[in-house]
Protein backbone atom coordinates (compact mmCIF):
# COMPACT_ATOMS: atom_id res chain seq x y z
CA UNK A 1 0.00 0.00 0.00
CA UNK A 2 1.23 3.30 -0.60
CA UNK A 3 2.25 6.30 1.64
CA UNK A 4 1.45 9.38 -0.85
CA UNK A 5 -1.55 9.97 -2.73
CA UNK A 6 -1.47 11.89 -5.25
CA UNK A 7 -4.01 14.02 -7.34
CA UNK A 8 -4.48 15.31 -10.71
CA UNK A 9 -6.70 18.12 -12.03
CA UNK A 10 -9.93 17.07 -12.84
CA UNK A 11 -12.19 19.91 -14.84
CA UNK A 12 -15.26 20.28 -12.52
CA UNK A 13 -17.05 20.46 -15.94
CA UNK A 14 -15.53 17.17 -17.45
CA UNK A 15 -19.13 15.71 -17.73
CA UNK A 16 -19.95 18.50 -20.57
CA UNK A 17 -17.00 17.03 -22.46
CA UNK A 18 -18.40 16.35 -26.04
CA UNK A 19 -16.61 13.57 -26.06
CA UNK A 20 -17.87 12.30 -22.60
CA UNK A 21 -21.39 13.35 -23.81
CA UNK A 22 -20.85 10.69 -26.42
CA UNK A 23 -19.57 8.09 -23.86
CA UNK A 24 -22.85 8.89 -21.02
CA UNK A 25 -25.03 8.75 -24.30
CA UNK A 26 -23.53 5.81 -25.32
CA UNK A 27 -22.77 3.76 -21.86
CA UNK A 28 -24.47 6.09 -19.12
CA UNK A 29 -22.68 6.68 -16.07
CA UNK A 30 -21.02 3.23 -15.95
CA UNK A 31 -19.41 4.53 -19.14
CA UNK A 32 -17.98 7.73 -17.38
CA UNK A 33 -17.37 5.44 -14.35
CA UNK A 34 -15.24 3.08 -15.84
CA UNK A 35 -13.37 6.57 -17.50
CA UNK A 36 -12.41 7.72 -14.34
CA UNK A 37 -11.58 4.01 -12.81
CA UNK A 38 -9.25 4.08 -16.10
CA UNK A 39 -7.68 7.38 -15.44
CA UNK A 40 -6.88 6.29 -11.64
CA UNK A 41 -5.39 3.26 -12.94
CA UNK A 42 -2.89 4.72 -15.49
CA UNK A 43 -2.41 7.79 -12.69
CA UNK A 44 -1.41 5.08 -10.43
CA UNK A 45 0.62 3.03 -12.83
CA UNK A 46 2.74 6.19 -14.13
CA UNK A 47 0.15 7.21 -17.06
CA UNK A 48 0.31 3.60 -19.03
CA UNK A 49 -0.72 0.26 -18.85
CA UNK A 50 -0.72 -3.03 -21.15
CA UNK A 51 -4.28 -3.82 -22.57
CA UNK A 52 -3.32 -7.49 -21.66
CA UNK A 53 -4.81 -6.16 -17.79
CA UNK A 54 -8.00 -5.44 -19.23
CA UNK A 55 -9.69 -8.32 -17.95
CA UNK A 56 -8.04 -7.43 -14.61
CA UNK A 57 -9.56 -3.75 -14.42
CA UNK A 58 -13.06 -5.02 -16.06
CA UNK A 59 -13.16 -7.56 -12.70
CA UNK A 60 -12.11 -4.41 -10.30
CA UNK A 61 -15.07 -2.49 -11.80
CA UNK A 62 -17.23 -5.65 -12.07
CA UNK A 63 -18.33 -5.24 -15.71
CA UNK A 64 -17.40 -6.84 -18.85
CA UNK A 65 -14.43 -6.38 -20.96
CA UNK A 66 -16.21 -4.66 -23.96
CA UNK A 67 -17.84 -1.92 -21.99
CA UNK A 68 -13.93 -1.11 -21.09
CA UNK A 69 -12.58 -1.85 -24.54
CA UNK A 70 -15.12 0.10 -25.88
CA UNK A 71 -13.96 3.11 -23.52
CA UNK A 72 -10.66 2.96 -24.05
CA UNK A 73 -11.01 2.64 -28.19
CA UNK A 74 -14.42 4.38 -29.26
CA UNK A 75 -14.42 7.98 -27.61
CA UNK A 76 -10.78 9.56 -28.40
CA UNK A 77 -10.14 9.39 -24.93
CA UNK A 78 -7.42 7.58 -24.88
CA UNK A 79 -4.58 6.21 -27.42
CA UNK A 80 -3.45 3.06 -27.78
CA UNK A 81 0.19 2.50 -29.00
CA UNK A 82 1.09 -1.20 -29.96
CA UNK A 83 -0.38 -3.18 -26.31
CA UNK A 84 -0.40 -0.47 -24.36
CA UNK A 85 -2.76 2.64 -23.26
CA UNK A 86 -2.86 5.93 -22.15
CA UNK A 87 -4.36 9.41 -22.07
CA UNK A 88 -2.48 12.56 -23.34
CA UNK A 89 -3.90 14.97 -21.35
CA UNK A 90 -2.90 12.78 -17.91
CA UNK A 91 0.50 12.00 -19.09
CA UNK A 92 0.90 15.69 -19.16
CA UNK A 93 -0.40 16.56 -15.67
CA UNK A 94 1.88 14.04 -14.65
CA UNK A 95 5.03 15.16 -16.50
CA UNK A 96 4.31 18.72 -14.40
CA UNK A 97 4.19 17.26 -11.27
CA UNK A 98 7.33 15.27 -11.91
CA UNK A 99 9.02 18.38 -13.19
CA UNK A 100 8.00 20.60 -10.30
CA UNK A 101 9.15 17.23 -7.74
CA UNK A 102 12.59 17.23 -9.65
CA UNK A 103 12.79 21.18 -9.08
CA UNK A 104 11.85 20.37 -5.38
CA UNK A 105 14.21 18.11 -4.74
CA UNK A 106 17.20 19.90 -6.59
CA UNK A 107 16.19 22.55 -4.24
CA UNK A 108 16.10 21.32 -1.12
CA UNK A 109 19.46 19.28 -2.23
CA UNK A 110 20.95 22.81 -2.36
CA UNK A 111 19.61 24.28 0.66
CA UNK A 112 21.37 21.12 2.62
CA UNK A 113 24.42 21.93 1.25
CA UNK A 114 23.45 25.33 2.44
CA UNK A 115 22.71 24.36 5.77
CA UNK A 116 25.58 22.07 5.99
CA UNK A 117 28.46 24.73 5.11
CA UNK A 118 26.83 27.22 7.39
CA UNK A 119 26.94 24.56 9.85
CA UNK A 120 30.78 24.39 8.80
CA UNK A 121 31.04 27.47 9.25
CA UNK A 122 29.90 27.77 12.80
CA UNK A 123 32.24 24.91 13.88
CA UNK A 124 35.26 26.95 12.97
CA UNK A 125 34.34 29.08 15.57
CA UNK A 126 33.56 26.82 18.43
CA UNK A 127 37.02 27.17 19.68
CA UNK A 128 36.80 30.92 20.85
CA UNK A 129 35.26 32.38 23.99
CA UNK A 130 31.31 32.65 24.59
CA UNK A 131 32.20 36.04 24.50
CA UNK A 132 33.44 36.29 20.85
CA UNK A 133 30.88 33.92 19.81
CA UNK A 134 28.44 36.12 20.73
CA UNK A 135 30.05 39.32 19.69
CA UNK A 136 31.02 37.73 16.39
CA UNK A 137 27.32 36.78 16.11
CA UNK A 138 26.01 40.05 16.37
CA UNK A 139 28.05 41.07 13.90
CA UNK A 140 27.05 39.02 11.27
CA UNK A 141 23.18 40.03 12.02
CA UNK A 142 24.22 43.61 12.07
CA UNK A 143 25.37 42.78 8.25
CA UNK A 144 22.26 40.90 7.29
CA UNK A 145 20.91 44.53 6.72
CA UNK A 146 18.87 46.16 4.43
CA UNK A 147 21.61 47.90 1.97
CA UNK A 148 23.17 45.08 0.58
CA UNK A 149 23.29 44.18 -2.97
CA UNK A 150 24.56 42.06 -5.39
CA UNK A 151 26.98 44.08 -7.88
CA UNK A 152 25.62 44.01 -11.69
CA UNK A 153 27.40 40.91 -12.53
CA UNK A 154 25.98 38.96 -9.93
CA UNK A 155 29.63 37.66 -9.09
CA UNK A 156 29.61 39.86 -5.99
CA UNK A 157 27.78 41.20 -3.08
CA UNK A 158 27.84 45.15 -2.26
CA UNK A 159 27.68 45.96 1.61
CA UNK A 160 26.57 49.27 2.68
CA UNK A 161 29.85 49.96 4.31
CA UNK A 162 31.06 50.37 0.68
CA UNK A 163 33.00 46.67 0.93
CA UNK A 164 32.16 43.99 -1.39
CA UNK A 165 32.76 40.23 -1.49
CA UNK A 166 33.24 37.78 -4.14
CA UNK A 167 30.97 34.90 -4.07
CA UNK A 168 31.45 31.26 -3.73
CA UNK A 169 30.94 28.28 -6.25
CA UNK A 170 28.17 27.77 -3.69
CA UNK A 171 26.59 30.84 -3.28
CA UNK A 172 26.71 31.73 -7.24
CA UNK A 173 24.89 29.15 -7.74
CA UNK A 174 22.09 29.90 -5.32
CA UNK A 175 22.04 33.56 -6.41
CA UNK A 176 21.79 32.10 -10.00
CA UNK A 177 18.96 29.63 -9.25
CA UNK A 178 17.23 32.69 -7.10
CA UNK A 179 17.44 30.75 -4.32
CA UNK A 180 18.96 33.66 -1.92
CA UNK A 181 19.10 37.40 -2.23
CA UNK A 182 21.77 39.31 -0.90
CA UNK A 183 20.64 40.40 2.43
CA UNK A 184 21.54 36.25 2.93
CA UNK A 185 24.67 36.73 2.30
CA UNK A 186 27.26 37.37 5.22
CA UNK A 187 30.02 39.55 5.47
CA UNK A 188 33.27 37.01 5.45
CA UNK A 189 31.39 33.57 4.89
CA UNK A 190 32.52 32.60 1.46
CA UNK A 191 31.51 29.10 0.09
Amino acid sequence: MKNNTFYFSHDFNAHNDFKILFLRQQLGMEGYGIYWFLIESLADAGGTLPLKIIPVLSMQMQTNEVKVLAVINEFELFNVVEDRFFSVRLNEHLNKVNNIKSINSEKGKRSAEVRRLNSAGHRLNSGSTADEQRKGKERKEKEIIKGISFSDDRMKVNFPDGTSQKLGESQLSLVNANLTNPGQIVKGLIY
